[in-house]
């Protein structure tokens, strides 16, 4: 197939005779993205074989879980299981979890203008093995949890404005989809589900591909075969597809854009494309003249657009990052270089999850990780370690200049079959080509040069493959565990734990399942210092239109000292994550602890906007619906927690001077209104002293929830005390589990059921 390049330069005078002859391009862009992730249903079935009849067109899904994407069903907010990242991370340990199959169904309907073009549902990442329905019909499936890949649906979307469902079948298995690796060692937690964006596109019939599929080549590849300071080559291929029934004469007019978005260079190119055609157009543009070029230091930023003119219609563009630069390791040296100058690295490996969210994090809370890594950590190097990230993290790279040593697995000791190697390198590499910061592709630490290097250089030469080693070459070997002692002489400016303060990553969000906020628990003194090393635990309490996404009680890490799980937090700071319900209102936050004020935040959940310009759904109810919960037999004994002392409607408020004034203080308020309970007990001494610190710590004053708090714990720590007065276990034995008691569920606030404990004392 012949095809004509036209170069224009746009400082020469001779572009202008081409331009007087060239017709006026209407800029009709019908590419339109739109992302789908509100309003999904979603149900789990432990079975090994894909239940038949979801995927129908009429399923009634309507007690189904209502949620938004991403989405995961390994974490605590579904299963219950109290772990912040995964509790059985291989599939051996509790099948129930790991072989059976997530079933997500997604309502809509195309907006009638918009009828007639090419559509195609995109997934940014199902883990790991889906299978994907349109109104019934099969589209396909995908194996990998990481890769993008999309379906084209136009012949089976309906038309006319008419409702349409998208199911989507996801299996977590571990030895299960061969042939692909069972993901089980250094860290691969497959939480199952769809982890990352869902989107609908729209294009005309001629149009370019999508970029970053295993199974065919989409989008461009920008390359800069010549850099230095004085000029720069750019390289750009792009393909462009025909789904007319028709041949058409295509254009493709790229523009190298600077970051003022002034174009620098355009390059116009012809060619006829056949029906069902993909046609690959390379175009190399003149030397660009003195290049900004990018580095850590200064990561100038061009942008390619793409355009796709037919008849004089621009009918697709498409955008791709540009940065000039070249980079080279030296192995033997052990050194970075960018635009020949020495990079002095400093960052580490970013993971792709996050506690109590697993693998569903939302991309604001990655970009805000990533900012943090650069703006506060200092960070010019990110490994992104084990399997492709999330776009938006090698997006955010390439605006602050960090290096990015792009991961996958490809190793040659398990039973990986080349298909997988191949597919796996072919979306990293086809999805992240173009990134600037990206300078290495490697597959995993200490599994040597597989074949999946091999598949990496076929698809681009243009940067090294890296295989990680485990401290070959440092100077000194030293580990965090080895013994030592470290000193820092330093003196205590903080008093006494008086309160807890609460901040929060957002005060408004949508009022939609995937908008989640992380609220953040420090401990203070009086004087608002920051408290660390606390004993204390810590109970969340949400009111308002949303849910926790970690548990209700946190208990400390402090008080056990090491553990696999109960503890989510080593002193303070503490966060937990708030998920709206999806409807609007107030949302209240509050933290409390034994002897310590409570902390509020509270957030506003604002009214979810539908973008109708491309699609409509329906906004679900929870009304009727079921969460996904594994059926277990519940052995607690509910005991009801008779009330030696009653709770308080008023704050209390005691104006004294001195410790032995406040404890004489509160004993009196409390006897006044209970003069039943018996002073002597340990239960009411440690009582008093914990309320009496908590009332000098903050000027005298205590709000009526957080004595009522406390006084919860007192009174189940006396019904646990008439159990074990019950018992026959000696005198002095039957005291120190009295003392026990009383210090961990009084004084540190440790949430015990009463029954339970009365079942161990009897099984002693």
């Amino acid at each position: 197939m012949r095809s004509v390049t036209v170069i224009f330069c746009l400082l020469i005078c001779s572009s202008v005779s081409f331009s007087q002859k060239k017709q006026t391009i209407i800029q009709q862009n019908k590419r339109v993205e739109q992302v789908i992730n509100s309003n999904w249903t979603f149900n789990y079935f432990p079975r090994e074989s894909t239940p038949k009849s979801y995927e129908a067109f009429g399923f009634d899904d309507s007690r189904w879980t209502a949620i938004s994407i991403p989405h995961t069903w390994r974490t605590y907010e579904t299963t219950g299981e109290l772990h912040p990242f995964i509790v059985n991370s291989a599939e051996d340990d509790n099948m129930y979890w790991w072989t059976g199959w997530g079933w997500y169904r997604k309502r809509f309907a195309l907006s009638r203008e918009y009828f007639g073009r090419k559509v195609f549902i995109e997934f940014d990442g199902v883990q790991k093995h889906c299978k994907v329905w349109l109104n019934g019909k099969y589209l396909g499936e995908h194996q990998g949890a990481y890769g993008a890949f999309d379906f084209d649906v136009t012949s089976i979307i309906k038309p006319e404005g008419s409702e349409n469902v998208l199911a989507v079948a996801v299996n977590n298995f571990q030895e299960g989809s061969a042939p692909f690796m069972p993901d089980r060692e250094g860290g691969y937690y497959e939480y199952g589900g769809i982890i990352r964006n869902v989107r609908l596109v729209l294009k005309d019939q001629l149009y370019i591909p999508m970029q970053g599929s295993a199974a065919y080549e989409g989008g461009t590849f920008v390359t800069t075969p010549v850099v230095n300071e004085k000029e720069a080559v750019v390289r750009v291929q792009t393909w462009v597809r025909n789904d007319y029934t028709v041949k058409k004469n295509c254009t493709l007019n790229t523009t190298i854009l600077d970051a003022a978005n002034k174009a620098v260079q355009v390059l116009s190119t012809q060619s006829a494309i056949n029906p069902g055609q993909v046609f690959m157009f390379d175009q190399t543009f003149k030397p660009i003249r003195s290049p900004h070029l990018w580095s850590p230091d200064n990561p100038y930023l061009y942008t390619v657009k793409s355009k796709v003119i037919d008849a004089n219609s621009a009918v697709d563009v498409y955008y791709s990052p540009l940065g000039i630069r070249s980079s080279k390791w030296d192995s033997n040296e052990k050194i970075l270089t960018v635009n020949g100058k020495k990079i002095d690295l400093k960052g580490g490996n970013r993971r792709q999850d996050y506690p109590w969210l697993g693998a569903a994090v939302p991309e604001w809370l990655i970009l805000m990780d990533c900012k943090y890594k650069d703006e506060t950590e200092g960070y010019n190097f990110l490994r992104t370690i084990y399997n492709q990230d999330n776009r938006v993290v090698y997006e955010q790279a390439d605006k602050a200049g960090i290096v990015i040593d792009a991961e996958t697995y490809g190793i040659n000791d398990r039973n990986s079959s080349p298909r997988e190697i191949e597919q796996k390198v072919k979306e990293i590499i086809r999805s992240n080509r173009n990134h600037p910061s990206v300078m290495f592709w490697s597959f995993v630490n200490d599994a040597g040069f597989s074949t999946g290097s091999e598949f990496a250089l076929a698809e681009d030469p243009s940067r090294q493959v890296l295989s990680g080693r485990d401290n070959p070459d440092a100077t000194t070997s030293y580990f965090w565990y080895d013994p030592g002692n470290i000193k820092s002489p330093a003196s205590s400016s903080v008093s006494g734990a008086a309160r807890i303060s609460l901040t929060g990553s957002h005060n408004k969000i949508t009022a939609d399942r995937g908008s989640v906020v992380i609220v953040t628990a420090d401990l203070t003194d009086s004087n608002g210092n920051k408290i660390q090393g606390s004993k204390n635990n810590l109970k969340w309490i949400v009111s308002g239109p949303a849910t926790l996404v970690g548990p209700v009680n946190y208990e400390t890490g402090e008080n056990s000292g090491k553990q696999i799980s109960g503890e989510w937090y080593n002193g303070f700071t503490a966060t937990n994550i708030v998920r709206s319900t999806g409807i609007p209102g107030k949302i209240k936050v509050t933290v409390f602890s034994s002897g310590i004020a409570s902390g509020n935040f509270e957030i506003d959940a604002i009214p979810y906007k539908q973008d109708v310009s491309a699609f409509s759904e329906p906004l679900l109810s929870d009304d009727g619906r079921r969460p996904v919960a594994r059926l277990i037999i519940n052995l607690d004994r509910l005991d009801e927690v008779p009330k030696e002392i009653e709770y308080t409607q008023e704050p209390v408020t005691i104006s004294v001077s001195d410790r032995e004034s406040y404890l004489r203080s509160v004993r009196n308020y409390i006897f006044k209104n209970n003069t039943q309970s018996d002073t002597s007990s340990v239960e009411f001494r440690t009582l008093t002293e914990i309320l009496a610190a908590q009332l000098q710590n903050n000027g005298g004053k205590m709000s009526a929830e957080d004595y009522n708090y406390n006084i919860d714990h007192f009174n189940n720590c006396r019904l646990i005390y008439s159990y074990i007065t019950a018992t026959k276990l000696p005198p002095l034995y039957k005291e120190t589990l009295r003392k026990y008691y009383s210090e961990s569920i009084i004084t540190l606030g440790s949430e015990k059921n009463a029954g339970n404990e009365m079942n161990w004392l009897n099984w002693m």
